[in-house]
């Protein structure tokens, strides 16, 4: 089970797990694998992340193999998963170097 899971997108995103060392992600497929980890950590299937997002699972396998896709669809998938979107400034962040 996942006690603290939060994406933050501005121009990087990072996954905190379990609170665990932050994860910095630089592009789409990476972003991809990152839902990917987050929906394994809850156990979910690609099938029943689909129907809680409302879409398919050729969708969601798309957009974990690529990060291809809508942001609508990114912002339903990060709900559905209890992940937390902030837009941060790159000189505010503590995550950048």
């Amino acid at each position: 089970m996942v006690d603290a899971l939060y994406l933050i997108v501005y121009d990087y995103i990072c996954l905190r797990i379990y609170g665990v060392v932050d994860m910095r992600v630089d592009d789409a497929n990476e972003l991809g694998a990152a839902i990917r980890l987050a929906r394994k950590e809850l156990g979910w299937s690609q099938a029943f992340l689909a129907e809680r997002v409302d879409t398919t699972q050729a969708l969601i396998s798309k957009f974990e193999n690529s990060g291809d896709g809508r942001i609508d669809t990114l912002l339903r998938i990060t709900d559905a998963l209890d992940l937390q979107l902030l837009l941060l400034q790159k000189r505010e962040s503590p995550l950048w170097d």
